[in-house]
Parts: structure tokens; C-alpha cells; sequence
């Protein structure tokens, strides 16, 4: 199903997701509470990609950054709240 964006269309309502990343993130985050997770969705390219930053540092993209995806084990869908925009609800597809 088609979905507009903040203006881009997306083809798609899945999102493909690294799930080795992911764990890697959860980790991290356990020995470095401080640090920031932060989760940049490309609409159009149907993926999600995962940042962990310290410090003050700016991360620059031409994605959509969005809520880090919950830390259920497993999550199948997750729902983005994107600014301005409306909220997405879409699959995720783990990958390796």
C-alpha cells in the first residue's frame, strides 16, 4: 500500500532491519547508559539503519530519524512518528 511521508511515497509498509546490529545496540547501551541510540528510516528504500553515538556529536542524513525500535525480543512491527508527518505503522524484515 502506497503511504506518503513528509512528501516522499513509499511503495511499501516494511522496513528491512540488521537484527545482529540491533542486539550489538542493546549491549552497548548496557555498558554505556550515556550513550545515545539513535534510528534513521529511509522511506523509499524501505530500511531502517541503527546509530549509537556519545557525546554531543550530530549525525547528518538524508533519511527520516525516527523512535529507536522498541526492545521487545523480536518486534514484528513498529510504529514511527515522524515531525512534522503522520504516524507509520510498518513491518519489520530481519535481516542479518
Amino acid at each position: 500500500m502506497e503511504q506518503i511521508v513528509n512528501g516522499l511515497k513509499c511503495d511499501t509498509e516494511k522496513a528491512r532491519i540488521s537484527r545482529s546490529r540491533w542486539e550489538a545496540d542493546l549491549a552497548w547501551q548496557e555498558k554505556n547508559p550515556e550513550g545515545r541510540r539513535k534510528a534513521i528510516w529511509y522511506p523509499k528504500a524501505g530500511r531502517v539503519e541503527l546509530y549509537r553515538l556519545s557525546g554531543p556529536a550530530l549525525l547528518e542524513h538524508k533519511g527520516e530519524e525516527v523512535d529507536y525500535p522498541a526492545t521487545d525480543e523480536d518486534p514484528t512491527t513498529w510504529t514511527i512518528h515522524t515531525d512534522p508527518g503522520p504516524t507509520v505503522t510498518v513491518q519489520l524484515e530481519w535481516g542479518e
